[in-house]
């Protein structure tokens, strides 16, 4: 009878810990959650325009010598007309986007590391041991050109041709999931037309 309610109490003993132990786990879970998220979501913003901005860089640093994206005509009354290098453009945001999409699928080799102090609350922010944390994106890369005039002073007008690269991201951390977007402008060439 005595062992009997040993073994009760042992078990109601343990049983208690075990659920105190998987609360302060959802409590922590909880509390990291919205800090992790929000650090995923600005370490991708970063290191995506980090990887559209150098490799459209190398694409145009790739063009022959002297070769431009665009040319101004001018004739006998000023600019006559802009003519676009649609194999050299092309060339470039074929090289950009080839490259962009290999670099993204290196995001994976992201980690966060997450200061114990803030998933405890606000007695110590940013100290203790980190907590690191892998990031595990799957996505797609999408493409766009586009160009505007920009009125850039007394008789002059700013012709820009842009390169709009948009990264679709589902960020898996831990248990859950993290639609992410990215979109970033590079310019790919720009001209003052006087007149």
């Amino acid at each position: 009878m005595r062992r009997r309610n040993r073994k009760k109490k042992l078990l109601l003993f343990l049983t208690v810990i075990l659920f105190i132990f998987l609360m302060i786990l959802i409590l922590f879970e909880l509390r990291l959650r919205p800090l992790v998220l929000n650090a995923a979501r600005s370490r991708a913003r970063l290191y995506a325009s980090e990887v559209i901005a150098t490799c459209v860089d190398d694409a145009l640093g790739s063009l022959p010598d002297g070769q431009k994206l665009i040319d101004v005509v001018y004739g006998d009354t000023g600019v006559s007309s802009i003519e676009t290098n649609i194999t050299a453009l092309n060339r470039v945001k074929g090289d950009s986007i080839r490259n962009i999409a290999g670099n993204v699928s290196d995001i994976d080799k992201m980690t966060l590391e997450v200061p114990l102090g803030n998933l405890i609350g606000s007695i110590l922010p940013g100290r203790g041991a980190a907590v690191g944390i892998r990031l595990v994106p799957i996505g797609y890369v999408a493409d766009e050109l586009y160009s505007e005039f920009i009125e850039s002073g007394v008789n002059q007008t700013m012709h820009r041709i842009y390169l709009r690269v948009k990264i679709a991201m589902n960020m898996l951390v831990g248990w859950d999931t993290v639609k992410l977007e990215l979109s970033c402008d590079a310019i790919l060439a720009e001209t003052i037309i006087v007149g």
